[in-house]
């Protein structure tokens, strides 16, 4: 367990890939739309296989043993570099992850300048998580071998409660990710004390429809 912030981040197992094959087009099967190819060009050629032990171990050290949110190793810039020279624009979806935990000027311009070389663009924007994501979504990028794992271990980092939501199943992580806000955790009809947190409606006031 590592120090992540104020918080415990938890180290999860990332499976264990094949090298990468021959690259294929994001979207393969599908024309991108020219609204898609007019906004953000061309999608980057995206490996078909599993990782490999060293960009695993990269993945490991810059997405899951890494306390960002305060500081920005040495070791983990080495590992983000290490991550761009695969040309695997699959892990970009990682830097987005960690960009909606970490406020530092210096985190999410090393993140987003890794994010550029990866999915070969550029943007002027200055939310860096926003101008990732929106190509990931428009291209179709797959998630990497591995994602929820990682993805599980970013976020239970930062509040454990959330675990239980990491299953699998048919949601599509890809399109998960934070608010910003704590999870409702105040006792069964305590509406008032304060939190940082989307109320939960477990005790709420009701009229009938004729009042209403």
């Amino acid at each position: 367990m590592l120090k992540f912030g104020a918080h415990l981040i938890f180290a999860a197992a990332l499976l264990t890939g094949l090298m990468p094959l021959a690259p294929i087009l994001a979207q393969q099967s599908e024309t991108v739309p020219a609204h898609v190819l007019e906004r953000f060009g061309e999608p980057p050629l995206v490996p078909n296989g599993g990782l490999s032990a060293e960009i695993e171990a990269a993945v490991e050290m810059a997405f899951i043993e890494s306390n960002a949110v305060d500081a920005w190793s040495v070791e983990q810039q080495e590992a983000l570099d290490l991550i761009v020279q695969s040309k695997d624009p699959r892990l970009a979806w990682h830097m987005a992850d960690l960009l909606r935990f970490s406020f530092r000027t210096d985190v999410n311009a090393a993140l987003g300048q890794a994010a550029r070389d990866l999915l070969e663009t550029d943007w002027s924007g200055f939310n860096q998580w926003q101008e990732i994501t929106d190509r990931l979504i428009a291209w179709d990028i797959p998630a990497p071998p591995g994602y929820l794992e990682v993805k599980a271990a970013r976020f239970t980092g930062l509040y454990p409660e959330w675990q239980p939501l990491f299953a699998a199943g048919a949601v599509d992580w890809r399109l998960v990710s934070w608010g910003g806000v704590e999870i409702d955790q105040r006792p069964f009809g305590d509406p008032n004390t304060q939190c940082n947190c989307i109320p939960a409606a477990d005790n709420p006031d009701v009229t009938s429809a004729a009042e209403a």
